[in-house]
């Protein structure tokens, strides 16, 4: 029998095990709520043989529908009255006719998936939420006041998330996945870290002197979304998920085909750092586009999502927590710092005419 003595030092050394074991620093955890209203008026929509001016305009006015019109039409041209115009064709006739910028096709043939998803999700409700909201809060710093995060699930569009505004809300279109619970939980993760990220940058305090020129302004914030966007996808990490239905299988590959290529990713990314910084006629959006849309397959995420775990191995989780709060700049700058003295470790380094740049915007910091 063990003595009181041994006894002790074996509920000592245990206990100094879990407390090293966990996390060294405080986090702030996020409330996050769902809000179905969108998704399941539409389904119920869809089971109408006619309907009224009165009931679209009223499911237009619908808040996470306000959020959709104002995403579509500003990328498709997509206004409330094609809005309403469209849906009630495909209720009363089971197609649009024409142009069909909000995906009303695809929505009605994934019907029977999404009712699948919606039911198995409030099944688990709290599960789900608690996990999103604790793979959140390991990455917000306790400084940052505790947010009160909505996903809108909406049918209809071709965003599968998006995010508009900054009153932490998140829009998820769920013909996008199926009845891949797991993509969706994934999804969120990301799209819902931006809200936080949003908040955190909200908080900065900035110290508004000269203005800087357009160009300047225009490579800052592609270092921003190569911060934010990085960050994101270092938490919703599809490769996580161990038997991915379609929508994450499809993300993965994705995912598999940038790591591969990481070295060109860098370097393309570099060189959109360095066109938007010396080139005068060159526009953000255009330079965006080639790193951060699907139109490449979005690799600077990718470029981002490798900074972020570089940074997380070498300094943890509590380093990318407080630059939510801090200026994006300090997220390259980190990286370029941790290569310099683990070269070997971190093997994708900037050219030299890159950091230049860097320390060209650093002049900046705090003050964009």
């Amino acid at each position: 029998m063990m003595n009181k003595s041994a006894l002790f030092i074996v509920l000592l050394i245990t206990l100094s095990y879990f407390s090293s074991a966990a996390p060294a620093f405080s986090y702030s955890k996020q409330k996050i709520t769902i809000d179905y209203e969108a998704a399941e008026e539409l389904i119920r929509l869809t089971n109408l043989k006619t309907i009224s001016d009165e009931e679209l305009s009223r499911f237009a006015s619908i808040y996470g529908n306000k959020l959709l019109i104002k995403k579509t039409s500003g990328s498709t041209g997509g206004t409330e009255e094609v809005f309403k115009k469209t849906l009630k064709e495909m209720i009363t006739t089971g197609a649009v006719n024409g142009a069909d910028p909000y995906n009303w096709e695809k929505v009605r043939m994934e019907l029977p998936n999404t009712k699948k998803l919606i039911a198995y999700l409030k099944l688990n409700k709290d599960a789900f939420t608690t996990e999103i909201e604790n793979r959140i809060g390991y990455y917000t710093p306790a400084t940052l006041p505790t947010q009160e995060l909505r996903a809108c699930l909406l049918l209809g569009g071709t965003a599968t998330g998006f995010v508009i505004g900054d009153d932490g809300t998140f829009c998820v279109a769920l013909q996008h996945f199926g009845t891949d619970f797991e993509g969706l939980k994934t999804i969120m993760v990301h799209e819902l870290y931006h809200a936080v990220q949003q908040a955190g940058q909200n908080l900065r305090k900035k110290t508004l002197t000269d203005k800087p020129n357009y160009n300047t302004k225009a490579t800052y914030f592609l270092i921003y979304n190569l911060w934010s966007e990085g960050t994101a996808e270092n938490l919703g990490d599809f490769s996580l998920i161990s038997n991915p239905a379609e929508y994450s299988k499809k993300q993965q590959e994705n995912q598999k085909k940038n790591n591969e290529r990481l070295l060109a990713n860098f370097r393309l990314t570099e060189m959109m750092i360095y066109k938007m910084y010396t080139d005068t006629n060159a526009r953000y959006s255009s330079v965006y586009a080639i790193g951060f849309s699907p139109v490449y397959e979005e690799v600077s995420y990718s470029v981002g999502a490798e900074m972020a775990r570089k940074l997380e191995h070498f300094l943890g989780k509590e380093a990318l927590a407080e630059m939510v709060i801090q200026d994006p700049l300090d997220f390259i700058t980190s990286y370029i710092k941790l290569y310099q003295e683990h070269p070997k470790e971190v093997p994708y380094h900037f050219d030299k005419s890159t950091e230049v740049i860097i320390e060209k915007l650093v002049t900046w910091r705090n003050r964009i």
